[in-house]
């Protein structure tokens, strides 16, 4: 792990994978920004902002991933996976029982 840690050329490997995370991270905002401005009364507007809140976190930490392995921050690594895991749960349960909520509406 050390030797992939500390590539000379890391750069290269980590550049798509922070793209990949910003690239996902708009998209996520938007879906999210989508959702908050469906109206009040729409079935499903909770469910859309949830599923862009989860592209977001996962392109957050993806970019925080880059970025620490880059700079050679191991306290960014450790935060962006923590975070990024930890969100990812909690936003996919509060997914699955929207659409739970959603399925016992009809």
């Amino acid at each position: 792990m050390e030797t992939v840690w500390e590539l000379s050329w890391r750069i290269y490997l980590a550049a798509p994978v922070l793209v990949f995370g910003i690239a996902a991270l708009f998209i996520g905002v938007r879906r999210e920004v989508g959702g908050l401005l469906t109206p009040i009364t729409q079935p499903g507007k909770n469910l859309k902002t949830m599923r862009g809140f989860r592209v977001a976190v996962l392109g957050l930490a993806l970019a925080g991933v880059a970025v620490a392995w880059i700079w050679q921050i191991p306290a960014v690594l450790a935060a962006s996976l923590v975070i990024g895991f930890e969100e990812t749960i909690e936003s996919s349960i509060v997914i699955y029982a929207l659409k739970s909520e959603e399925a016992l509406e009809r």
